[in-house]
């Protein structure tokens, strides 16, 4: 998804989120956001990924020229401390319910 450099709005087209639902929005007008971007927000390179990753939302910021991964919100390694955090709950429940 690119942000319009003529008005600062941004196309939304159908998504891909990680469970294989697509969410579709519909296109904000010039006249119904009342606070546009300002020209330097405007990123006419770049495209946003938006996707649903054990229950967190991704947002991943992509060079549309190489394809290279510019910047990822919340990053790899904050996802994967959650991940692990999400694992080691899990293991001490299961160790206080076969106590029980």
């Amino acid at each position: 998804m690119a942000i319009d450099s003529v008005n600062g709005t941004v196309p939304v087209q159908a998504e891909q989120w990680g469970s294989g639902s697509t969410r579709t929005t519909s296109k904000p007008t010039p006249s119904a956001d009342p606070h546009p971007l300002p020209a330097s927000a405007v990123l006419p390179d770049r495209k946003v990924s938006v996707a649903l990753e054990d229950n967190q939302v991704v947002y991943r910021f992509i060079d549309q020229r190489s394809g290279e991964l510019l910047q990822q919100v919340p990053p790899e390694e904050v996802l994967r401390v959650m991940r692990n955090i999400a694992e080691l709950q899990k293991e001490i429940a299961q160790r206080v319910n076969h106590k029980a």
